[in-house]
């Protein structure tokens, strides 16, 4: 009996352990894709500004693995920034809003309303990016305290 008990305790206590885990882990790809967000739109920049790229042109220069951090889900490749928008898994709410605007305004004007429009928003997806460094490692304490400390007062209910 009292081997089941043990047993029991320390499935929560690892079951609590992997939440932890999961959890920062999910705290992560938020910020690496807010990072990676940041990244390609300074990069769409670059080739509206060096090379005056059309939209079409631009997602065909993105690479797979730019497309996996941006959280674009499909396997083919976008054909448009709005197909790159509504195919990718955003996991922030606010990064989904900037990259919204970013593609609803993108295109829409000359060359140096377009250059202006790509500044906005790598500032604004740059604020979030470092809004979520800032408080990342304070949020994994707290999700691997509350994720260990509820097993155990499992445990301790339980057993």
């Amino acid at each position: 009996m009292i081997y089941g008990r043990l047993a029991g305790g320390i499935l929560l206590l690892v079951s609590g352990i992997l939440l932890a885990f999961l959890l920062n882990r999910r705290l992560g790809q938020r910020h690496a894709q807010a990072v990676s967000w940041t990244e390609s739109v300074r990069q769409i920049r670059m080739l509206v500004d060096c090379y005056a790229m059309p939209q079409g042109d631009i997602c065909a220069r993105l690479t797979r693995e730019q497309l996996i951090g941006l959280g674009y889900a499909h396997p083919s490749p976008p054909v448009s920034l709005g197909e790159l928008v509504r195919g990718t898994r955003f996991l922030s709410s606010e990064l989904q809003a900037e990259a919204e605007g970013f593609v609803s305004s993108f295109g829409r004007g000359y060359r140096d309303e377009q250059l202006k429009e790509c500044d906005f928003y790598i500032e604004r997806m740059q604020r979030i990016a470092e809004h979520m460094a800032g408080r990342l490692s304070a949020e994994k304490k707290k999700n691997a305290t509350l994720c260990v400390c509820g097993a155990l007062a499992l445990i301790i209910l339980l057993i």
